[in-house]
């Protein structure tokens, strides 16, 4: 896995990689994710916790991220390119109708 930040490539070893990989489906998920549930199920699947895979700047780097981040889980069946017809004033939207 590859990230990139402050224009220069990083990369990841495949187990920070699956762990990264879990926490963005978390916060896809949930929308939310404290640091505290960086040492419980399912994550500790994988490892006993973030200091068995990360740096502790690493560590401080995700920390950082989800004391910011506000991710809005998408329950919502409809595709995102097709609003919902009750938000269409006055009737239903003309894409559900073709």
């Amino acid at each position: 896995m590859r990230s990139r930040a402050s224009g220069r490539a990083r990369h990841f070893t495949p187990q920070q990689g699956d762990y990264l990989e879990l926490l963005i489906e978390v916060l896809a998920k949930n929308g939310t994710a404290e640091v505290a549930d960086l040492y419980e199920s399912p994550f500790t699947l994988r490892a006993r916790g973030p200091e068995d895979l990360f740096t502790d700047a690493q560590i401080d780097a995700i920390e950082a991220v989800l004391q910011d981040a506000v991710v809005i889980p998408n329950t919502n069946p409809t595709p995102r390119w097709r609003p919902a017809r009750s938000s269409w004033p006055g009737g239903p939207s003309p894409i559900a109708t073709c």
